[in-house]
């Protein structure tokens, strides 16, 4: 597994991963953030250092490695808030962007089959005619 790395913690301060873990909620595998997000584009943020720092980069990068210059986080799971390394993969900003377009295409095409099926007069969930 990714998890292990030893921590150091900051400067007369309390490690990160101690600051942090209390505002994330376990869910299932995803580990949902609860403090801030940012307005701009839904992702979870704290303040470190003075200047704000993405919560899912933080946590990687405290639990598995620091993160090359060109690289990105993919939320594996798709869900912005989940800060669970083990649900984010390293990747370029390309390869990143052509994943977003490839999963919101699924979920429009998706949609449409549950619109059609629904049409039809069937339940989506057991594709037997709704009585």
């Amino acid at each position: 597994q990714k998890l292990g790395k030893e921590l150091k913690p900051l400067t007369n301060q309390i490690s990160v991963l101690d600051r942090l873990m209390p505002q994330i909620e376990k869910m299932d595998d995803c580990w949902l953030w609860r403090g801030r997000i940012s307005g701009r584009r839904g992702y979870p943020q704290v303040s470190m250092g003075g200047s704000q720092k993405m919560v899912h980069r933080v946590m990687y990068e405290e639990l598995v490695r620091p993160l090359l210059p060109l690289e990105t986080l993919d939320h594996l799971c798709r869900e912005r808030t989940c800060v669970n390394p083990d649900h984010l993969e390293p990747v370029t900003l390309r390869e990143n962007v052509q994943r977003m377009h490839i999963y919101r295409s699924l979920i429009e095409e998706n949609q449409k089959l549950v619109d059609f099926i629904t049409e039809l007069g069937y339940d989506v969930k057991t594709l037997k005619p709704k009585e």
